[in-house]
């Protein structure tokens, strides 16, 4: 691999970096504003005593939290797989290799990114199901 064409991967790298932070982000600043929200809806504009479909807000929060769980559990693992590969990276330069292949983190990452998109989906929707009927 030229020098080039390593800095390119570098690049690569970083910008994946970047959207995967972002994303995290944008996912956890969802769920826990949609939280606060709801909460702020519930006691300043429904009357409490007469809810109808708790179970649907009930569903919609344990989803959200869910969320914010499987948001940590993969911050975490992003860590982990940063440090594997940099290992990887480090062994591969002592045996003059480039091979460095993959972290086995990388699929779990994005199928828990995956998941989380669809269950914020979800929990929002089911908000929305539960508002609207309190509204009417």
């Amino acid at each position: 691999m030229t020098e080039q064409q390593s800095e390119y991967r570098n690049q690569l790298i970083d910008g994946q970096l970047k959207i995967s932070i972002e994303l995290d982000k944008k996912i956890v600043w969802l769920s826990a504003g949609a939280i606060a929200l709801s909460i702020t809806f519930m006691g300043e504009i429904l009357d409490n005593e007469h809810l109808k479909q708790e179970g649907v807000l009930i569903a919609s929060w344990s989803t959200m939290i869910l969320v914010l769980i499987l948001a940590l559990v993969n911050n975490m693992l992003g860590a982990i797989a940063y440090m594997d590969m940099r290992k990887k990276f480090d062994e591969a330069l002592e045996d003059n290799s480039l091979d460095v292949g993959e972290s086995m983190y990388k699929s779990i990452i994005i199928w828990i990114n995956a998941i989380n998109i669809f269950l914020i989906s979800i929990s929002l929707l089911l908000l929305i199901i539960f508002t609207y009927n309190n509204l009417l």
